[in-house]
């Protein structure tokens, strides 16, 4: 049954991933824009991290709240605490944000938080409004 959810799970990922890569593709592509940052360092950012880079999208860093995953990497892309963002504002204005989290109590929280470190709301997206 643990199994079943897993495969489930993943397959979830994987077909929200495509839809998202899909859509990213465009809003790239419009706005000439190669920078992204994900936020959330779970098994969504793992994935399309994966489905961007084989499609010639690069994620340039992942945020995460949990400091453990500092100075960590997924799919070779460093994890950063928000922290560094919000010293470093300035440098990271015109990056697109991509929230991978699937819970919107979270995503919502997640969003106040990126516009308290100085991020704009036209350059969040996240997998719920996806």
């Amino acid at each position: 049954r643990n199994l079943l959810c897993l495969c489930t799970k993943r397959i979830e990922i994987i077909s929200k991933g495509h839809t998202c890569l899909a859509q990213w593709k465009n809003v790239l592509k419009k706005a000439g824009q190669k920078k992204i940052i994900i936020f959330c360092a779970g098994s969504y950012a793992e994935i399309i991290s994966k489905m961007f880079f084989d499609n010639g999208i690069v994620i340039t860093y992942i945020i995460d709240n949990n400091a453990n995953y500092t100075g960590q990497k997924i799919n070779n892309i460093l994890i950063l605490p928000p922290s560094y963002f919000k010293r470093n504002i300035s440098k990271f204005l015109s990056y697109q944000i991509l929230i991978c989290n699937k819970n919107t109590h979270d995503v919502k929280n997640i969003n106040q938080q990126l516009r308290k470190l100085g991020f704009y709301q036209k350059n969040i997206s996240s997998l719920m409004n996806i």
